[in-house]
């Protein structure tokens, strides 16, 4: 593993535990009392994933950086999700991986590294045309 990807997967990391716990602190305690959850709670919970993803976006260099962050960080989305399915942990986890295993071991990863990339170079490609335009004269 190259040291550039070091980061990225331990920002992937600090920010899949920061949304189990917004999931677990936030929502499954009021899950009794709701009948749908609202689109706002599972935002909520989210946020720092995608808070994630926005700080390891700003830290590329390249384009070239793009694949390779963004795969490195679906995988470690992806190992995150085993850990805390044999941990028997509340979330979508434990459903894909005990429920659905041929989709979980098949699709799982490739769909997460394409996550990845494809949030990455979003955000890449905003920083890029923020970059790019001129300033206000």
């Amino acid at each position: 593993m190259k040291r550039e990807l070091i980061p990225t997967i331990g920002i992937t990391l600090i920010g899949a535990a920061l949304d189990e716990a917004g999931y677990i602190w936030g929502i499954v305690p009021r899950l009794p009392s709701v009948r749908v959850v609202p689109a706002t709670w599972w935002l909520l919970s989210v946020l720092p994933g995608l808070i994630a993803f926005v700080v390891i976006g700003f830290r590329l260099h390249a384009w070239r950086d793009v694949p390779r962050h963004g795969i490195a960080a679906g995988l470690s989305l992806f190992a995150w999700g085993i850990v805390r399915a044999l941990a028997h942990a509340p979330g979508s986890y434990k459903s894909l991986f005990w429920e659905a295993p041929i989709l979980h071991w098949t699709l799982g990863p490739i769909f997460l590294a394409l996550c990845g990339i494809a949030g990455l170079g979003l955000v890449f490609g905003l920083r890029q045309v923020g970059r790019q335009r001129p300033a206000a004269t």
